[in-house]
């Protein structure tokens, strides 16, 4: 059987770090209805009833704490969110000549940090790799040419 799916993606400072399973289940359970909520609730402010209906088509969810994520954070209960990194140009700069590229939304000079970051820096890196491509496609042309003179001259 195939069936659409919806993803969503939340960002919180839940703290489930001193509950048993059971109990950070039935937390997860209920932001996810909270956030559901919420959500049909501007779908239908905004005239987008058809996708409040959508919404309601939502049988499954997975809730990730970022912060218990050893690599993502080291406070396992934030009372605040960190400001967005700040763009840094280096960071958007290939390496190797023109061999190595980095595409991480902390990359992107215009929403560093966030999925809009994300989405820049894979546009970014997309233009920089056809831009290669076409200057290495363009020596080759250069090359056969320059070959092909130097045959007709034998």
């Amino acid at each position: 059987k195939t069936r659409d799916v919806h993803a969503v993606t939340m960002f919180t400072l839940a703290d489930t770090s001193n509950m048993g399973d059971e109990a950070a289940a039935a937390k997860s359970k209920l932001l996810v209805d909270q956030v559901i909520q919420q959500w049909i609730k501007v779908l239908n402010l905004t005239g987008n009833s058809e996708c409040a209906k959508e919404v309601l088509s939502i049988v499954d969810s997975a809730v990730q704490y970022w912060p218990l994520e050893k690599y993502i954070s080291d406070d396992p209960s934030p009372t605040n969110i960190q400001p967005h990194p700040h763009p840094i140009a280096a960071l958007a700069e290939p390496e190797w000549d023109d061999k190595l590229f980095f595409a991480g939304t902390e990359t992107d000079q215009s929403s560093p940090g966030v999925m809009e970051g994300a989405i820049g820096a894979s546009e970014r890196v997309m233009k920089q790799l056809m831009k290669v491509r076409k200057m290495a496609a363009s020596h080759r042309d250069d090359d056969d040419i320059k070959q092909a003179k130097n045959e007709q001259k034998l």
